[in-house]
């Protein structure tokens, strides 16, 4: 009973989650006096164009997805097409629906224990995957934060103070990931120095709890490290693509204001001035501790692209980018979810009968 009630609460909140976005748009509407002409501005967008923006936001799934089939391949972690994609729009799917994005990885994990794959062997594929994607966010960050200097000194002192902040979280987080990956050891000495804190304040009081944690722990990271040294075994061929698959996929996800921008008959920006604006505002609100960035997303582009669209367009420009890098990644994500568990009770139901 109890854990029925505990499911129902972690529904509840997933759909709150999802309805504060639309509320702070319906604010937004109802105080942009221009909102009133949205069915025109989107009865004359530019249909391909649109389809443009959809195909990228479709592609940044795409190179993530590579990403794990890729790993998987030189890891020699076996699972199938179905398996990879599922377990990457699960990731996408609890990033919309958590706090500065941190629900994902620790999903994919479970996905991936489901499907058989080692904790430790699933750690590191999350891991990898994720200083791949972090490497693409830094690198285009400072290009953006040394091409488009003026026009961040021109977004305000709040604005700007946000951005900057962003940027160094974004950074942290990098070398973070970056030594994990690099140097097994240390992550294992963090984790164990992590539980020896909790144990220490009283936070976890049982001795035979504490060795069990630090017995998993041990467990978990010898198959991390064995995972993580079969991938650096091949080098520059196993580094390189992750590189490059990480960095298509946030070029993917940035492009989709372009197209959307193009799509309203829009062009005195070029293509790399509107995806590196894109990237300062992505890498602002990515630790904002609040769900799917509610608010300061929609509340963010007003203020980061409001000298790109005019009055008339930014909200139906706001709503599109919003429904194509927020809403998919919810309705894509959910329906994989669907779909694997349907899959898995008609694997049941067949052992059952057998």
């Amino acid at each position: 009973m109890e854990q029925k009630k505990q499911g129902k609460n972690g529904v509840f909140k997933k759909i709150w989650m999802v309805l504060i976005s639309f509320g702070v748009m319906g604010l937004i509407a109802a105080l942009d006096p221009n909102v009133s002409g949205i069915g025109k501005a989107l009865a004359q967008a530019k249909p391909w164009w649109l389809l443009g923006a959809f195909v990228c936001a479709v592609m940044s799934y795409v190179f993530n997805m590579l990403m794990h089939l890729d790993i998987c391949r030189i890891a020699d972690i076996k699972m199938t097409f179905f398996e990879c994609a599922t377990t990457t729009m699960v990731g996408f799917f609890y990033n919309a629906l958590t706090p500065m994005q941190i629900g994902g990885q620790p999903m994919q994990v479970f996905q991936m224990r489901g499907y058989g794959v080692p904790v430790g062997s699933a750690t590191s594929i999350t891991l990898i995957k994720y200083m791949a994607w972090q490497f693409g966010v830094v690198l285009i960050a400072t290009v953006g934060m040394i091409v488009l200097e003026k026009p961040i000194l021109a977004l305000g002192a709040a604005v700007r103070t946000v951005v900057l902040i962003g940027y160094a979280i974004n950074i942290l987080v990098f070398l973070f990931a970056a030594i994990a990956t690099f140097n097994p050891k240390w992550l294992t000495a963090t984790g164990k120095r992590a539980l020896a804190f909790l144990k220490r304040h009283r936070i976890i009081r049982k001795e035979a709890s504490y060795a069990k944690a630090v017995a998993a722990w041990d467990r978990v990271m010898s198959d991390y490290a064995a995972a993580v040294k079969l991938m650096f075994t091949r080098r520059l061929r196993g580094v390189l693509p992750l590189m490059f698959f990480g960095f298509m996929e946030i070029v993917c996800f940035l492009a989709v204001t372009y197209f959307i921008y193009r799509g309203f008959s829009l062009s005195e920006y070029p293509p790399y001035y509107v995806i590196l604006l894109q990237s300062l505002l992505s890498m602002a609100v990515s630790f904002i501790p609040i769900p799917g960035g509610a608010g300061a997303s929609e509340g963010g582009f007003y203020l980061v692209f409001g000298s790109l669209f005019s009055q008339a367009l930014r909200f139906p420009a706001m709503l599109l980018w919003r429904m194509l890098t927020y809403y998919l990644n919810i309705l894509l994500g959910l329906v994989f979810i669907v779909v694997d568990g349907l899959r898995k009770n008609r694997r049941r139901a067949k052992g059952t009968a057998e």
